[in-house]
Protein backbone atom coordinates (compact mmCIF):
# COMPACT_ATOMS: atom_id res chain seq x y z
CA UNK A 1 0.00 0.00 0.00
CA UNK A 2 1.33 3.31 -1.02
CA UNK A 3 1.67 6.47 1.53
CA UNK A 4 -1.56 7.75 -0.88
CA UNK A 5 -3.52 4.58 -0.36
CA UNK A 6 -6.56 4.43 2.13
CA UNK A 7 -7.74 1.22 4.02
CA UNK A 8 -11.73 0.26 3.05
CA UNK A 9 -12.05 1.33 6.89
CA UNK A 10 -10.69 5.06 6.09
CA UNK A 11 -11.96 5.36 2.81
CA UNK A 12 -15.35 4.94 4.07
CA UNK A 13 -14.87 7.41 6.87
CA UNK A 14 -13.56 10.27 4.29
CA UNK A 15 -16.81 9.13 2.10
CA UNK A 16 -18.98 9.59 5.41
CA UNK A 17 -17.74 12.40 6.44
CA UNK A 18 -17.03 14.44 3.38
CA UNK A 19 -19.54 13.04 1.20
CA UNK A 20 -22.53 12.58 3.72
CA UNK A 21 -22.27 14.27 6.97
CA UNK A 22 -20.98 17.70 6.03
CA UNK A 23 -24.30 17.98 3.80
CA UNK A 24 -26.96 16.14 6.26
CA UNK A 25 -25.77 17.11 9.95
CA UNK A 26 -26.30 21.11 8.97
CA UNK A 27 -29.65 20.27 7.12
CA UNK A 28 -30.76 18.73 10.48
CA UNK A 29 -30.12 15.28 10.17
CA UNK A 30 -28.88 13.01 12.89
CA UNK A 31 -26.90 9.81 12.56
CA UNK A 32 -28.92 7.44 13.91
CA UNK A 33 -26.97 3.65 13.40
CA UNK A 34 -23.81 2.63 11.67
CA UNK A 35 -24.71 4.26 8.18
CA UNK A 36 -28.28 5.50 8.33
CA UNK A 37 -28.91 9.28 9.05
CA UNK A 38 -32.21 10.68 9.85
CA UNK A 39 -34.39 14.35 9.86
CA UNK A 40 -37.61 13.77 12.04
CA UNK A 41 -40.13 16.25 11.24
CA UNK A 42 -43.34 16.12 13.68
CA UNK A 43 -45.24 13.40 11.66
CA UNK A 44 -42.01 11.79 9.48
CA UNK A 45 -38.56 10.89 9.00
CA UNK A 46 -36.21 11.29 6.10
CA UNK A 47 -33.81 8.87 5.84
CA UNK A 48 -30.45 8.51 4.32
CA UNK A 49 -29.05 5.02 4.29
CA UNK A 50 -25.51 3.98 3.22
CA UNK A 51 -26.02 -0.14 2.06
CA UNK A 52 -23.50 -2.21 1.74
CA UNK A 53 -22.84 -5.76 0.12
CA UNK A 54 -19.34 -7.29 -0.57
CA UNK A 55 -17.34 -4.11 -0.94
CA UNK A 56 -20.65 -2.18 -2.89
CA UNK A 57 -22.00 0.61 -1.11
CA UNK A 58 -25.55 1.98 -2.45
CA UNK A 59 -27.25 5.53 -1.09
CA UNK A 60 -30.94 5.44 -0.66
CA UNK A 61 -33.55 7.80 0.62
CA UNK A 62 -36.54 7.30 2.07
CA UNK A 63 -39.52 8.72 4.26
CA UNK A 64 -41.22 6.67 6.98
CA UNK A 65 -44.46 7.18 8.82
CA UNK A 66 -44.16 5.48 12.18
CA UNK A 67 -47.20 5.14 12.31
CA UNK A 68 -47.72 3.31 8.89
CA UNK A 69 -45.31 0.91 9.02
CA UNK A 70 -47.10 -2.29 11.14
CA UNK A 71 -49.60 -1.82 8.73
CA UNK A 72 -47.28 -1.34 5.90
CA UNK A 73 -44.99 -3.79 6.36
CA UNK A 74 -46.19 -5.99 9.30
CA UNK A 75 -43.16 -5.21 12.04
CA UNK A 76 -42.55 -2.49 14.83
CA UNK A 77 -41.00 0.93 13.54
CA UNK A 78 -37.47 0.95 14.40
CA UNK A 79 -36.03 4.56 14.36
CA UNK A 80 -33.94 5.34 10.99
CA UNK A 81 -34.48 1.95 9.10
CA UNK A 82 -34.87 2.88 5.09
CA UNK A 83 -36.67 -0.44 4.73
CA UNK A 84 -39.73 1.00 6.55
CA UNK A 85 -40.21 3.60 3.85
CA UNK A 86 -43.56 3.94 2.52
CA UNK A 87 -41.94 6.08 -0.20
CA UNK A 88 -38.25 5.75 -1.21
CA UNK A 89 -35.74 5.80 -3.78
CA UNK A 90 -32.40 6.35 -5.25
CA UNK A 91 -30.37 9.86 -6.08
CA UNK A 92 -30.84 9.14 -9.67
CA UNK A 93 -34.22 9.11 -9.12
CA UNK A 94 -34.36 12.20 -8.07
CA UNK A 95 -32.12 13.55 -10.63
CA UNK A 96 -30.61 11.69 -13.44
CA UNK A 97 -27.96 10.70 -13.63
CA UNK A 98 -26.70 10.59 -10.51
CA UNK A 99 -23.14 12.05 -9.35
CA UNK A 100 -22.31 9.18 -7.21
CA UNK A 101 -25.17 6.78 -5.65
CA UNK A 102 -23.00 3.32 -6.04
CA UNK A 103 -19.66 2.65 -5.55
CA UNK A 104 -17.00 -0.17 -4.26
CA UNK A 105 -14.39 -0.07 -2.29
CA UNK A 106 -11.45 -2.44 -2.53
CA UNK A 107 -9.13 -3.24 0.13
CA UNK A 108 -6.94 -0.24 -0.86
CA UNK A 109 -8.43 2.87 -2.20
CA UNK A 110 -6.32 6.24 -3.42
CA UNK A 111 -7.05 9.27 -1.57
CA UNK A 112 -7.89 11.01 -4.57
CA UNK A 113 -10.61 8.46 -5.69
CA UNK A 114 -12.09 8.32 -2.15
CA UNK A 115 -12.08 12.16 -2.74
CA UNK A 116 -13.75 11.94 -5.96
CA UNK A 117 -16.52 9.55 -4.24
CA UNK A 118 -17.12 12.23 -1.69
CA UNK A 119 -17.30 14.89 -3.72
CA UNK A 120 -20.15 12.91 -5.68
CA UNK A 121 -22.14 11.57 -2.52
CA UNK A 122 -22.22 15.44 -1.44
CA UNK A 123 -23.92 16.73 -4.47
CA UNK A 124 -26.21 13.69 -4.37
CA UNK A 125 -27.25 14.19 -1.51
CA UNK A 126 -27.90 17.66 -1.69
CA UNK A 127 -30.13 17.22 -4.05
CA UNK A 128 -32.38 14.77 -2.28
CA UNK A 129 -32.44 16.45 1.24
CA UNK A 130 -33.81 19.44 -0.61
CA UNK A 131 -36.47 17.05 -2.12
CA UNK A 132 -37.48 15.47 0.96
CA UNK A 133 -38.22 19.12 2.47
CA UNK A 134 -41.15 18.84 0.22
CA UNK A 135 -42.31 16.28 2.93
CA UNK A 136 -42.93 17.63 6.63
CA UNK A 137 -46.18 15.78 7.17
CA UNK A 138 -48.55 12.28 6.06
CA UNK A 139 -50.84 14.44 4.50
CA UNK A 140 -48.03 15.76 2.06
CA UNK A 141 -47.30 12.80 1.39
CA UNK A 142 -50.87 11.35 0.67
CA UNK A 143 -51.44 14.20 -2.03
CA UNK A 144 -48.05 13.81 -3.48
CA UNK A 145 -48.67 9.70 -4.10
CA UNK A 146 -52.33 10.97 -5.70
CA UNK A 147 -51.31 13.46 -8.27
CA UNK A 148 -51.44 10.82 -10.73
CA UNK A 149 -52.88 6.75 -10.82
CA UNK A 150 -50.95 5.77 -13.68
CA UNK A 151 -50.47 2.04 -13.16
CA UNK A 152 -46.99 2.86 -13.00
CA UNK A 153 -45.66 6.18 -11.67
CA UNK A 154 -42.15 7.11 -12.85
CA UNK A 155 -41.50 10.15 -11.04
CA UNK A 156 -39.23 10.56 -8.50
CA UNK A 157 -39.63 7.19 -6.24
CA UNK A 158 -39.11 3.24 -6.74
CA UNK A 159 -41.63 2.65 -3.61
CA UNK A 160 -44.52 2.84 -3.93
CA UNK A 161 -44.11 3.35 -7.96
CA UNK A 162 -46.79 0.37 -8.96
CA UNK A 163 -50.63 1.56 -8.36
CA UNK A 164 -51.65 -0.89 -5.97
CA UNK A 165 -49.44 0.09 -3.42
CA UNK A 166 -49.67 3.30 -3.81
CA UNK A 167 -53.18 3.58 -2.66
CA UNK A 168 -52.44 0.96 0.08
CA UNK A 169 -49.91 3.51 0.95
CA UNK A 170 -52.33 6.44 0.24
CA UNK A 171 -54.80 5.08 2.44
CA UNK A 172 -53.08 3.55 4.84
CA UNK A 173 -51.92 7.39 5.49
CA UNK A 174 -55.90 8.51 5.63
CA UNK A 175 -56.16 6.27 8.18
CA UNK A 176 -54.05 7.21 10.29
CA UNK A 177 -54.57 10.80 9.93
CA UNK A 178 -58.61 9.93 10.25
CA UNK A 179 -59.34 11.31 6.95
CA UNK A 180 -62.85 11.21 5.82
CA UNK A 181 -61.75 10.35 2.46
CA UNK A 182 -60.38 7.18 3.99
CA UNK A 183 -63.03 4.57 3.42
CA UNK A 184 -62.78 5.77 -0.38
CA UNK A 185 -59.19 5.07 -0.64
CA UNK A 186 -59.32 1.85 1.20
CA UNK A 187 -61.88 0.74 -1.23
CA UNK A 188 -59.95 1.17 -3.84
CA UNK A 189 -56.74 0.36 -2.75
CA UNK A 190 -58.77 -3.61 -2.45
CA UNK A 191 -60.19 -3.20 -6.45
CA UNK A 192 -56.60 -2.87 -6.97
CA UNK A 193 -54.67 -5.41 -5.10
CA UNK A 194 -57.58 -7.73 -5.30
CA UNK A 195 -55.82 -9.48 -8.26
CA UNK A 196 -53.16 -10.20 -5.54
CA UNK A 197 -53.44 -13.71 -3.74
CA UNK A 198 -50.06 -13.62 -2.28
CA UNK A 199 -49.81 -14.04 1.21
CA UNK A 200 -47.75 -10.12 1.41
CA UNK A 201 -51.10 -8.98 -0.26
CA UNK A 202 -53.45 -10.80 1.63
CA UNK A 203 -52.11 -9.73 5.12
CA UNK A 204 -51.76 -6.27 4.01
CA UNK A 205 -55.40 -5.71 3.34
CA UNK A 206 -56.12 -7.65 6.19
CA UNK A 207 -53.94 -4.79 8.34
CA UNK A 208 -55.36 -1.84 6.59
CA UNK A 209 -58.78 -3.40 7.11
CA UNK A 210 -58.34 -3.61 10.86
CA UNK A 211 -56.63 -0.22 10.94
CA UNK A 212 -59.66 1.37 9.15
CA UNK A 213 -62.31 -0.47 11.34
CA UNK A 214 -60.70 0.72 14.34
CA UNK A 215 -60.72 4.58 13.17
CA UNK A 216 -64.09 4.07 12.53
Amino acid sequence: MSEVDLSRAAALRKIEADGIESVLLPAGFERTSNRSWCRRTPELQHVIALLSRRGRFDVQWGVVSPEAVPVLWGTDFRDGDVGAALMSGTPGTIHHPPECQSFRLDAATSADDAEQVASGVAADLGRVEARLRAFSSRKEVRSYLLLNRDPTDRRDFVIPANLPLKLFSAATLAVIDSDPAAAELISEAEDAMAPFKDDLSVARLQRLRAAGSSQS
